[in-house]
C-alpha cells in the first residue's frame, strides 16, 4: 500500500492528548522507509519494545510519536529524488 501525505497523522502540539494509534505508527515508518528493528536501533530499545508499538500492546510515548510524525509528514511532503526526476 502507498501512503500520502494525507495519512500522516497529526501529532503536532495542538493535539497532545491524542494518542498515535499503532496503525498511524505503521504508516509513519512506511513513510520514512524504516523497519521496526531499524528504529529499535536508531533508539537504542529492544526490538520487542518498538513491535510492542505496532501492535498496540504498549503505548506509543508522545515524544516518540510527536518526532515520527514531525519525520513522516516532511518526507511526505518533500518525497526522495530519484534520478531523472522526483519520487511520487
Amino acid at each position: 500500500m502507498h501512503y500520502g501525505r494525507d495519512d500522516v497523522p497529526d501529532v503536532r502540539p495542538a493535539s497532545i492528548g491524542a494518542m498515535m494509534t499503532p496503525r498511524e505508527f505503521r504508516i509513519c515508518l512506511e513513510l520514512l522507509a524504516w523497519s521496526q528493528r531499524g528504529l529499535a536501533r536508531l533508539l537504542g530499545l529492544d526490538d520487542r519494545e518498538v513491535r510492542r508499538w505496532a501492535s498496540g500492546q504498549n503505548e506509543i510515548p508522545d515524544n516518540i510519536a510527536t518526532w515520527l510524525a514531525t519525520l513522516a509528514a516532511f518526507h511526505a511532503e518533500h518525497p526522495v529524488p530519484l534520478k531523472g526526476g522526483i519520487a511520487r
